[in-house]
């Protein structure tokens, strides 16, 4: 037998972070370990169940609920082919935290004659699945009510002096508020997608550098002018894209300082779209188009 623990304080009441974990259609958008749970949390239901921990392919299992306490604990258990080979009970259990909020602990218990060969795997990617999910938990649990701030508008008060910096949650936040945006019948991104803008507009650009540092800024895309989409978001519906221009040097030209280009560390630009704007304001041509660029970021 091996079991794997970890936990993480959340500042969210347990309401909260129950109806969280109860949301399992939602699990997709936001839970980079649990990629999906099929069925209901009741005793003695089945559950589809997809994990992804990290650095690993994507692995499947068919658990059955074990236990089930509103707002206090959640439990399934699995195996592989059959019993006695390699079981195990994953759990989610909520406890009162010193500061208010909760304490949510994440672990499973396995046994099974596989377990001493597989113990390696599991107190290192296993873990650190169990950890990513935690962070990602805490971090959505934790966003302010009414949130409706999106990337462009941090980075905007950033630059105004409204605040200081811009955190990794609440990135995560303007993320998810983005996402709320998307028409339920929008088309995402995908690799190779070849995309002409409909009209004259305002887009945002990063430059890439050697050192640890981006820049960027406003920039103008002119009716026509085409954009693909180089590289996989993680995400299956990301809530924005990075593309490349089809006539690269033409338009790196125009919009990225003279200087810049001829500095040393320079590793060429890109444009960042949301995913609204690609649907609201582009034109997809084709898709599997491959392009060439000078690009050594994202």
């Amino acid at each position: 037998m091996h079991r794997v623990d970890t936990d993480i304080e959340i500042n969210a009441s347990a309401e909260r972070v129950w109806s969280l974990l109860m949301d399992f259609r939602a699990y997709g958008r936001w839970n980079p370990f649990v990629r999906s749970v099929e069925g209901e949390a009741v005793v003695g239901r089945s559950l589809k169940v997809v994990i992804r921990p990290p650095g690993s392919r994507a692995m499947r299992f068919r658990p059955v609920v074990v236990a089930v306490e509103p707002n206090r604990e959640l439990r399934w258990k699995g195996k592989l082919v059959m019993p006695g080979l390699f079981d195990g009970e994953h759990f989610f259990r909520l406890e009162a935290g010193a500061s208010g909020g909760v304490i949510f602990h994440h672990g499973e218990v396995f046994s099974g004659l596989l377990v001493p060969l597989l113990r390696r795997s599991l107190d290192g990617a296993t873990r650190q699945g169990f950890i990513a999910m935690n962070e990602a938990l805490k971090m959505r649990a934790e966003q302010p009510p009414g949130w409706k701030l999106a990337h462009a508008e941090l980075l905007a008060e950033m630059r105004a002096g409204k605040r200081k910096s811009v955190g990794r949650a609440e990135m995560e936040w303007a993320k998810e508020y983005e996402r709320s945006l998307i028409p339920a019948a929008a088309r995402f991104p995908r690799k190779g997608d070849l995309y002409e803008s409909l009209r004259d507009q305002s887009v945002g650009y990063v430059t890439a550098w050697a050192a640890p540092y981006s820049g960027g800024g406003e920039a103008a895309l002119l009716k026509g002018e085409r954009v693909w989409i180089h590289a996989d978001s993680a995400e299956e519906e990301p809530v924005g894209a990075y593309a490349l221009a089809v006539e690269y040097d033409k338009l790196e030209e125009r919009i990225v300082p003279r200087e810049e280009r001829e500095a040393q560390k320079y590793g060429g630009f890109c444009f960042y779209l949301s995913t609204v704007d690609l649907n609201r304001n582009f034109r997809l041509v084709k898709t599997a188009f491959k392009g060439k660029s000078r690009f050594k970021g994202q």
